[in-house]
């Protein structure tokens, strides 16, 4: 049974205006944001305590808070411990400007949980590109979280000797082992999560923990709204250029932003081709414990096989790279076609000519009553990696210029949710944008109808109600205690911008601010919007704040992705 799950709070500490605390730690570091700016780290730490944000709770008080630290470092490049300056801008124009010119040559590194463009010099300062303002809000309240939480950690290890033999390399913290730990202060829920995250590098990171505070400082290079829209045009005239469209296609076209994996697999045939080979591959090296998980699926009807066969695909390819050949090759004779942009703003996408389906490929749960009809079809499906924040409504205000037929807008992204588990999916019908105050009313064409046979061990949740925050650190625990008690239990970063691109394309208006807001499609138009649950940092459980989805997310993503590829099906066959 599925239980409503409040937060549970710390001892009650005076109240402050979560909004006007929020306003003043974004003036902070949104001061003049098309001139350059230098500031430091530090000078947030203090109205980022004040803030309380719901994801880093007592960050003031003197013993760290690991689910806060690990949310931030899976959201950093693994080499943040080594920085000391980060840059960050919007192009390489910019950063060539600002007298980094060899940036392009330094060399890529890249975050667990985000898929933003860096490079590092090895000398301290790491570059970072964005993709709009919304990459500014992620980026700075992490790192003001990793240094808040790095810098607790430091202290508690530099009291004693063990610090000072971990620093200077005389004691290496594996052999230290639970010593280590109790320095730290740390409970054994805890003291798992930073191992098994840093256990690639555990001596060396924990090492440099006892070595040295971090003191960070943040070069924010000319960030200007207009220069992210002229972007935006420019990634889709790249990808007009690769896919053959004009700059007022007539064509039918079916906007979806998701993952990359998610709706390539389901049309390509790729893996029920290779599915001896995978198998094998499974058996033999058990990626993620996929072995056990395939042979449960050989016993359970509820775990499908399919689900677990794309997901073996991406480590069976990593090992085997002469197969990829034979993948773009079934991906183009199913109609499919990526684009992987060399440029900013770094998004893959994706063309899936309907027409040319071959109902024979497609994954078996997917049902075509007309094969006939949908041959027929001169409709695309353009899918594009999710992007984040404000960088969907950039994205999607253009494609709404540019494409005079456009029968549908469907949305796959993660939430963290403040009911259900980790998996589960959110089936919203009203959106409250925290960039312009404004709550969007909708029509969800995805409803539980849609989802229900694609569904077996997850749950679904129907009318749910979602906010669109800034960035993932910038919300506070009240405001939290507060949407929830007005049912709201969802929390994303790009329904909000998505949906306000729409209501200017519907109504030929830019939206107003902090109302409540119909958006009404026009006929032969679909809107869907479908949440999987990538957190729960609001229960009792705080320490999922930085587990990885893995398995877990598995039957969500393939079952919104059937729902989504599914109705467009419908529509066209």
């Amino acid at each position: 049974m599925i239980r409503f799950l409040r937060t549970r709070f710390f001892r009650r500490e005076a109240r402050t205006d979560p909004a006007s605390t929020l306003e003043e730690y974004l003036r902070v570091y949104h001061d003049r944001l098309d001139r350059p700016e230098v500031l430091t780290i530090g000078e947030l730490e203090a109205v980022h305590c004040r803030f309380q944000s719901s994801l880093h709770q007592r960050a003031g008080a003197e013993e760290p808070n690991v689910s806060a630290f690990l949310y931030s470092v899976l959201r950093l490049p693994d080499c943040v411990d080594r920085v000391s300056r980060v840059v960050i801008g919007p192009g390489e124009p910019v950063f060539v400007q600002a007298g980094y010119a060899d940036v392009a040559a330094w060399p890529r590194v890249s975050a667990r949980a985000r898929r933003r463009r860096s490079h590092y010099n090895g000398r301290g300062t790491l570059a970072i590109f964005v993709t709009s303002i919304s990459d500014l809000d992620d980026l700075v309240p992490a790192l003001c979280a990793f240094q808040i939480e790095w810098n607790k950690m430091h202290r508690l290890l530099s009291r004693g000797p063990l610090g000072k033999d971990l620093a200077g390399g005389r004691v290496a913290a594996s052999r230290a082992g639970q010593e280590v730990r109790r320095s730290l202060g740390l409970g054994e829920a805890d003291w798992e999560l930073l191992r098994r995250v840093w256990e690639r590098d555990w001596d060396a990171k924990i090492s440099a923990l006892a070595r040295e505070p971090r003191s960070l400082t943040v070069e924010r290079l000319p960030l200007r709204s207009p220069d992210f829209h002229e972007a935006a045009a420019g990634w889709w005239d790249k990808v007009g250029e690769c896919f053959g469209l004009g700059s007022t296609e007539d064509r039918p076209i079916y906007i979806v932003s998701s993952n990359t994996h998610g709706l390539a697999n389901l049309v390509s045939g790729v893996a029920a081709a290779r599915e001896g080979e995978l198998v094998d591959f499974i058996m033999d090296q058990d990626p993620e414990g996929l072995r056990r998980a395939w042979r449960s699926s050989s016993r359970d009807p509820d775990r499908n096989r399919f689900d677990l066969l794309y997901y073996a695909l991406r480590y069976y390819l990593e090992r085997h790279p002469e197969a990829k050949a034979e993948k773009t090759a079934r991906e183009e004779a199913a109609g499919l076609t990526r684009h992987l942009p060399d440029h900013y703003p770094f998004l893959e996408a994706q063309r899936i000519e309907l027409g040319r389906l071959d109902p024979k490929a497609l994954d078996p749960r997917l049902e075509v009553a007309r094969p006939e009809a949908l041959a027929r079809s001169r409709a695309w499906i353009l899918n594009m990696d999710y992007p984040l924040g404000l960088a969907a409504y950039h994205l999607l205000s253009h494609a709404c210029r540019r494409f005079t037929r456009m029968k549908g807008v469907f949305i796959l992204g993660k939430s963290a949710a403040t009911i259900g588990r980790l998996g589960d999916i959110m089936i919203p019908g009203e959106v409250h944008d925290a960039h312009s105050g404004n709550r969007y009313l909708f029509r969800n064409r995805l409803t539980i109808r849609r989802l229900v046979p694609f569904l077996n061990r997850i749950a679904a949740f129907e009318d749910q109600k979602s906010i669109t925050v800034r960035g993932t650190f910038l919300h506070g625990r009240d405001t939290v205690r507060d949407l929830t008690r007005d049912d709201f239990t969802g929390i994303e970063m790009e329904a909000g911008p998505y949906l306000a691109a729409l209501y200017e394309h519907f109504t030929g208006r830019s939206p107003t601010r902090n109302r409540v807001l119909s958006l009404e499609a026009p006929p032969g138009f679909s809107l869907g919007l479908l949440h999987y649950t990538s957190d729960t940092p609001y229960n009792v459980r705080a320490s999922l704040l930085s587990r990885r989805l893995g398995l877990t997310g598995l039957e969500a993503a393939y079952a919104s992705s059937l729902a989504i590829l599914q109705y467009i099906i419908d529509q066209e066959s």
